[in-house]
């Protein structure tokens, strides 16, 4: 599908952190997944937003899953909710979690979380009544594609992160017809009052109104984690207070950039996540914000 823009704008770069910072400047991102057998993803995603500069990030996992994710890395905290003898999330963790929001800024859910009645419940009460912002990836879209008729519009910020098939699901607009899925991603997210990053081979941001496509990342990126990783990453900037649209836009080109610098680098064809969430920091000093257009398709 070929756009012909009517407005370029420069996406806005995070602000400079100041000599006496501390963490507390800088958000506190809670990351909801990691049931039994997935905990991987989730850290994946905590590890990449703090790489992305997020001040806190929390893990909020089922019960026999926190020791796992205690286990792969030291530098996130970690919640424990409701869980299953099987390791899933159990039912009455909306009401749990929302008792202890007050400390968090942002919200990721999706990443390892499975799905089932204790998951269901709680992606619902996060995408229709936690007042904070939320980025909602993975099996978490997968349970909005079967409650979708029946959320009513958020007062607060949702981004929605689906590669396509979950977006398939969703819409019901079929994976293989890319520019079917591109019109469809503009007319969802102005319906529904939401952000949509339709991942995949230059991935598209839109808020319904405006759009970007982006330019950076490589078929070595092809491998499971990666879109847990971007989860964290656009959670990481809107912790950092940065506007919704424009951490999803810059979150998609350093997530791409990231894995440019790994393959440059390292070599091979393939890019592990953890490789990727190292080169952050190297896709930040290019400063791609300044490359970053966005047209307007109103």
């Amino acid at each position: 599908m070929n756009f012909s823009p009517r407005e370029l704008k420069d996406i806005g770069r995070l602000p400079n952190r100041p000599s006496d910072a501390h963490k507390g400047l800088f958000g506190h991102l809670l990351v909801i997944g990691g049931q039994r057998g997935m905990s991987g993803a989730a850290s994946l995603s905590a590890q990449a937003a703090l790489a992305t500069g997020a001040g806190i990030v929390t893990i909020a996992a089922p019960d026999h899953s926190v020791d796992a994710l205690a286990a792969l890395c030291p530098e996130y905290m970690l919640m424990s909710l409701k869980g299953s003898s099987e390791g899933q999330f159990s039912v009455g963790n909306g009401d749990l979690l929302r008792d202890r929001l007050g400390s968090f800024s942002t919200i990721a859910i999706g990443p390892g979380m499975g799905l089932g009645t204790g998951s269901d419940e709680l992606i619902v009460w996060t995408y229709a009544k936690c007042p904070l912002p939320v980025v909602i990836d993975a099996d978490a879209i997968n349970c909005l594609a079967k409650q979708d008729s029946n959320l009513s519009h958020s007062a607060q910020v949702r981004i929605l992160t689906p590669h396509p098939k979950e977006f398939e699901r969703l819409t019901g607009v079929g994976s293989t017809d890319r520019n079917a899925q591109i019109q469809a991603a503009l007319n969802y997210a102005r319906s529904n009052g939401v952000i949509v990053v339709l991942k995949g081979h230059r991935t598209f941001v839109t808020d319904g109104v405006a759009g970007y496509v982006n330019e950076t990342g490589n078929p070595g990126m092809a491998i499971g984690g990666m879109g847990d990783c971007l989860t964290g990453m656009i959670g990481a900037l809107l912790a950092q207070k940065m506007s919704a649209f424009d951490a999803a836009c810059l979150g998609v080109a350093w997530h791409g950039m990231s894995g440019d610098i790994a393959l440059e680098r390292l070599g091979g064809h393939v890019v592990r996540p953890l490789d990727l969430i190292r080169m952050i920091p190297a896709a930040q000093n290019l400063k791609l914000s300044n490359m970053i257009q966005v047209r307007s398709f109103l």
